[in-house]
């Protein structure tokens, strides 16, 4: 995804104000040379790229690609624990031709019945801009956020590893959002791409599809190793069910090895996406069309925007009562529990002042 140039320009009016009053005393009124043009735009990304790349190298030395937790994966020799049963998956979704706010959810499934045990969604805005290679550094604090959130409100469902709709090693530095996401939070993590990941010399999925695909994507669990010009292992290409023809490349986050990682994400599929992975994009999406519907019937106007909601089993402490969605807002009756048996929170958020929250039972 390309960074709109209008985020370049406020984020140069805002931290990079030296540049751009140097900009306006040097050139004389009438359009600028193109030249000149170019290197004030450039400037502060070459700045923050540095900046970053500094920091994931800082990060990277934190890194473990190897198994360091307390549980289970059957089929993996050696994995020793009690067995996986809460996995987290994490994504973030965009409004439509707006590539500042958007969905970030958090999702808890409990194996191996993948039933989603908490969830969570919470609008926001992105304030670093989009630069290819440093995808963390725009969405990790959202996705920090909500894990911090589960951690205070729900402790014992927080997941024991979190599967990730990005890389982890598999990655230009070798440092993903999911490993970035996994050093932070300290906390085992999987990267799971939908698109190869070019570098090291990796053919293009065309080609992988022409012959690799054949030869050994023959079946679900079928998978082969993403090998690089100097034998650097950086992930797999696994088809996961025998009706996804496709395969997801899998990488290691923190603290699992590929192997664990492989049996991980074939634990928790049921379609060509592992299913906490697909259950935050559909969670996080749903939240995005709920609020485009409701735009659209003039329920919230304003130009603000914001959603918010969590949902996790609970015993019932009471039966909700729906508040109103519109632009003035109003407040359920009631709340939801939090326990065992079922029970449900969540919050809307309308445009503008508009606030509306609905409190009620059972997910």
């Amino acid at each position: 995804m390309s960074q709109p140039a209008a985020t370049w320009a406020a984020m140069v009016g805002s931290s990079g104000g030296s540049n751009q009053r140097q900009a306006t005393t040097t050139f004389a009124p009438g359009p600028a040379p193109a030249t000149a043009v170019v290197d004030h735009l450039e400037t502060p990304e070459a700045a923050v790229r540095e900046r970053w790349a500094e920091e994931q190298n800082k990060l990277h030395q934190l890194l473990h690609e190897r198994d360091i937790h307390e549980w289970a994966v059957p089929g993996v020799e050696g994995s020793l624990g009690s067995p996986l049963r809460l996995v987290g998956g994490v994504d973030i979704s965009f409004v439509k031709d707006d590539a500042v706010t958007a969905c970030a959810s958090l999702v808890v499934l409990e194996l191996p019945s993948l039933e989603v045990v908490y969830k969570d969604c919470t609008m926001v805005e992105m304030r670093e801009p989009y630069i290819p290679g440093f995808l963390a550094f725009r969405e990790v604090n959202h996705l920090l956020a909500r894990l911090q959130v589960l951690r205070t409100t729900a402790p014992h469902l927080v997941p024991q590893v979190i599967l990730v709709d990005g890389n982890g090693i598999l990655h230009v530095r070798g440092f993903g959002l999911a490993s970035h996401l996994g050093v932070l939070a300290d906390i085992p993590t999987i990267g799971v791409g939908k698109k190869l990941f070019h570098l090291d010399g990796f053919k293009s999925e065309r080609a992988y599809r022409e012959k690799e695909y054949v030869e050994h994507l023959q079946a679900g669990g079928d998978y082969f190793p993403l090998v690089g010009r100097e034998r650097k292992t950086w992930g797999a290409a696994l088809r996961v069910t025998d009706g996804a023809s496709r395969p997801v490349y899998v990488s290691i986050g923190h603290r699992v090895s590929l192997e664990t990682a492989i049996a991980v994400v074939m634990a928790c599929s049921q379609h060509r996406i592992p299913e906490p992975v697909r259950q935050a994009d559909l969670q996080s999406r749903g939240v995005l069309r709920r609020l485009e519907a409701a735009a659209k019937h003039g329920n919230g106007g304003g130009d603000g925007a914001g959603a918010s909601g969590q949902v996790h089993r609970g015993t019932r402490a009471g039966r909700g009562g729906r508040g109103s969605q519109n632009g003035r807002g109003g407040h359920g009756g009631g709340s939801g529990g939090h326990g065992q048996n079922g029970g449900r929170a969540g919050q809307f958020r309308g445009k503008g002042q508009g606030r509306g929250q609905v409190q009620g039972d059972g997910p």
